[in-house]
């Protein structure tokens, strides 16, 4: 699974990484533990393969 995926560039995205950290944030509120989410992409296909 994960060799079709790579992590999502977010470093110029603060607005999305504020919203990522509350969601985590109301998870760990409901579960009683920290958790924290990971931004993965398809990676796209490469043309020259």
């Amino acid at each position: 699974m994960f060799q079709d995926y790579e992590f999502t560039d977010l470093g110029n995205k603060e607005a999305l990484v504020k919203e990522i950290q509350k969601l985590e944030e109301k998870i760990e509120e409901t579960l009683g533990e920290k958790v924290n989410l990971i931004a993965y992409s398809e990676k796209k296909l490469d043309s020259d393969s």
